[in-house]
């Protein structure tokens, strides 16, 4: 069955209507306001179909938009277990990603691989239908990553030192790791989880929001960096680049957390 846009865009191919020609205006208006009508009145009539069911459809027609950022299979799947389930899939599948603090760093596909049988164990034991489904969760796995990895590296260079910018377009480019966005969740779950910040770093806050705030003006083990990098250090791309990924930390806690841009300059003073 069609939605509107559909079934008005098959209309217009059908009947070689373009609008463009606008000497043909009034005739235009009227097809448009004909294909409404039929839609309405003799097109969805033709289905027998009740409020219920065209609410169903409204339902599953949004929901395709909603994860229209993943390939079709994906979409196809997604929005065939939202038909046939009610559940959206994708977003059971993105909390438990979310918990992999290092997700963005993966590179090779047994990491993705391990992670899309995690995700695959837990949520068939709570929805049985999804026995089957560990290949089409290991591709939405690989493509969340790919579409979480995409954010634009190509207006770097004013920002970040000539070393740092080959590094993050290099490891880019070599293992399809995106370093600014790892480090821009990073500095945003560390900023909701106060619970791992040490106790040189809390500084009690005057605001009706918070208990504490984060001293990043403390510089040890700022971001808790040392823990951070000893999970990280052996991947090929991290080796001696503890202090880069502070930075790159840094940068996105000043300009999306903090909103205190002006210590940036004041930072990279300290560095050098």
């Amino acid at each position: 069955m069609l939605n509107i846009e559909q079934y008005i865009r098959k209309r217009k191919y059908d009947g070689e209507v373009n609008e463009f020609i606008l000497s043909d205006k009034e005739q235009h208006i009227n097809f448009f306001k004909q294909c409404i009508d039929d839609y309405f009145n003799e097109y969805l009539n033709s289905y027998n179909i009740n409020q219920n069911e065209l609410d169903n459809i409204r339902k599953s027609e949004k929901y395709k938009k909603k994860v229209r950022a993943y390939n079709q299979d994906i979409i196809d799947w997604a929005s065939d277990t939202y038909d046939k389930h009610g559940i959206y899939i994708d977003v059971h599948i993105v909390n438990l990603i979310k918990k992999e603090q290092l997700f963005l760093l993966f590179f090779q596909e047994d990491e993705l691989l391990d992670i899309a049988k995690n995700i695959h164990r837990t949520l068939s034991e709570r929805y049985v239908f999804l026995n089957n489904d560990l290949q089409i969760i290991f591709d939405f796995v690989k493509n969340y990553h790919k579409i979480n990895s995409k954010d634009s590296i190509e207006d770097i260079d004013l920002i970040f030192s000539n070393e740092i910018n080959q590094w993050i377009k290099d490891t880019y480019q070599n293992y399809g790791v995106n370093l600014l966005s790892f480090a821009y969740h990073w500095a945003n779950y560390f900023f909701e989880h106060p619970q791992i910040w040490p106790i040189n770093h809390k500084v009690k806050s005057n605001s009706n929001f918070a208990t504490y705030e984060y001293d990043y003006k403390n510089l040890d083990n700022v971001f808790n960096i040392n823990n951070l990098y000893l999970k990280v250090s052996e991947r090929p791309f991290m080796c001696n680049h503890k202090k880069d990924l502070e930075t790159l930390i840094m940068y996105y806690w000043l300009h999306d957390i903090s909103g205190e841009e002006e210590y940036w300059t004041e930072y990279h003073k300290i560095l050098n």
